[in-house]
């Protein structure tokens, strides 16, 4: 291959690891600080998955 391209290759995977490591510490920063977790609702145990996909999807 040609250097130039081994090059790019290296600087795109250095920036995608960069982005990722921003990511992971603004998650952690996030929860350090307590921020409001949102929680999917439970749905009641008599309601089945025939019932959730009239509900939805209109079956």
């Amino acid at each position: 291959m040609d250097n130039d391209v081994i090059q790019l290759i290296d600087k795109l995977k250095h920036g995608a690891v960069d982005r990722c490591r921003e990511r992971v510490l603004r998650a952690a920063e996030k929860t350090k600080y307590g921020e409001q977790k949102q929680y999917i609702e439970k749905r009641p145990s008599r309601e089945g998955i025939a019932a959730h996909l009239k509900e939805r999807r209109g079956l």
